[in-house]
């Protein structure tokens, strides 16, 4: 199992990072409600999580008593120059542990869905992370973005992932931009003419403390490059969007909405797997789920008999 965020910034600040190799564990606590909380353990800083070793680890020898479940993140490098100067841990005290003889430390804590996702149901898709970040690329170094060309989101790769393809090197990285990507995603690799600063708004005058990461198909995380804080404003702004045949979601309005009914949509963006709905939401309706209407699959913009663009079922 992958899950498709990027993890906490390690507690090493002003150090030179770029291709070194890390790997994390996800010790997943009892859910609340549709939610859980996984404490983050890396082992950046302590070692460079030795091969012999991590391949040794399962989520079943891995788990703790406090644990239901544990997620193998790993093995990692980082894509960035360094870690500047404002780079710290969110914990305060130091907890290092030992995993099937792999020394980790705590970086923190993330929120994770409840039950954990399955498959691509997360992938492209960006979630806050808890975190002092202050990552560099330097001027002349290659960046490599994930641009969402609907609404002009451009995502920097942060590190890369061996998990799905153990071959995959810095070098090789430029080759994914001939993959197929979900529609309205594009991906560039950039030689930087100047310097460019990825660092938690809280840092420098801001208001969030997270920073915004999604992951590819491929297990590699990018980090939000733009206004964090004007995101998160933008995100607590919905528009109200009904399901052929069953309830109504409320979506950021980041993206276009599907609707109009022209031969093309004049936006694409529809519920996805997991969004709970907002009203209209009744025991006879597919999604109903306990007390609640909860997507259990993404929706499509499609057009509809009536001769308007709506979101369906898959």
């Amino acid at each position: 199992m992958r899950l498709a965020w990027g993890m906490c910034v390690a507690s090493v600040s002003a150090a030179v990072v770029k291709d070194k190799r890390y790997c994390e564990l996800l010790f997943v606590q009892p859910p609340v409600g549709g939610s859980a909380v996984a404490d983050v353990f890396s082992t950046f800083g302590l070692n460079a999580c030795p091969a012999s070793v991590w391949n040794a680890i399962t989520p079943i020898n891995a788990r703790d008593s406090a644990s239901i479940a544990v997620v193998l993140n790993g093995p990692r490098y980082w894509t960035m120059d360094e870690f500047g100067p404002l780079s710290t841990s969110v914990v305060k005290d130091r907890v290092v542990k030992t995993v099937q003889g792999l020394n980790v430390t705590l970086l923190g804590r993330v929120s994770l869905p409840w039950p954990l996702p399955t498959g691509s149901s997360g992938f492209y898709k960006p979630s806050a992370v808890t975190r002092n970040a202050d990552f560099v690329w330097r001027a002349g170094s290659t960046a490599f973005y994930l641009t969402n060309e609907e609404s002009g989101e451009r995502y920097i790769m942060q590190s890369y992932s061996q998990q799905v393809h153990p071959s995959l090197t810095f070098a090789s990285l430029p080759a994914l931009r001939f993959r197929e990507l979900p529609p309205r995603w594009s991906f560039s690799a950039v030689v930087l003419p100047t310097d460019v600063n990825v660092t938690t708004p809280a840092l420098v005058g801001g208001a969030a403390s997270v920073g915004l990461v999604l992951q590819d198909e491929f297990g590699n995380s990018y980090s939000y490059a733009g206004n964090v804080d004007a995101y998160l404003a933008r995100m607590n702004q919905c528009t109200e969007v009904s399901i052929v045949g069953d309830a109504t979601y409320c979506i950021p309005t980041i993206p276009t909405i599907c609707s109009g009914s022209g031969p093309s949509p004049t936006g694409t963006a529809c519920p996805s797997k997991g969004d709970v709905a907002v009203k209209d939401c009744w025991p006879h309706l597919p999604s109903f789920a306990s007390v609640h209407c909860v997507a259990p699959r993404d929706t499509t913009c499609r057009f509809m008999p009536s001769g308007a663009w709506g979101c369906v079922w898959t």
